[in-house]
């Protein structure tokens, strides 16, 4: 079952001819589509709805990936730094040592699609810049 969100970001995406793939699971739906980004390469970007309501989780997995365990602890501090730097994006460093931004949109809205793809633009934007920190805390 389509969940309403999914339906209308699906639809939003549509009218814009940007390409995604729409699933769904016993408890969620989603959409998922690609951009492509100046200084990140490709980005993942998942719209996950769980009821009908307009909540979303928006999840961008592996903006950067295979940090070594020795690298840790300098991302992690550059995961932080961005996380006080943006506000429409949440940066976190998994136990793979991916690092994934995540969103949530909480709202009852009747534009849930067109707030999306707001949030898909800012996601590029943000992976954009924050990206040459991550490297440089990786690579020094």
């Amino acid at each position: 079952m389509l969940f309403r969100a999914t339906t209308e970001i699906a639809d939003v995406f549509e009218k814009e001819d940007l390409k995604f793939d729409i699933s769904d699971m016993d408890d969620s739906s989603l959409v998922e589509a690609r951009f492509n980004t100046k200084k990140a390469g490709s980005l993942r970007i998942l719209f996950i709805s769980h009821d009908d309501d307009s909540d979303v989780a928006i999840r961008a997995f592996k903006v950067v990936t295979g940090v070594p365990d020795e690298k840790r602890a300098a991302l992690l501090e550059a995961v932080n730094s961005c996380n006080d730097q943006y506000r429409f994006a949440k940066f976190i460093l998994d136990e793979d040592g991916d690092i994934n931004m995540e969103y949530d949109l909480p709202v009852e809205t009747n534009d849930v699609g067109e707030i999306a793809l707001e949030i898909a633009i800012r996601f590029v934007q943000i992976a954009d810049e924050a990206y040459p920190t991550m490297m440089k805390a990786l690579w020094g």
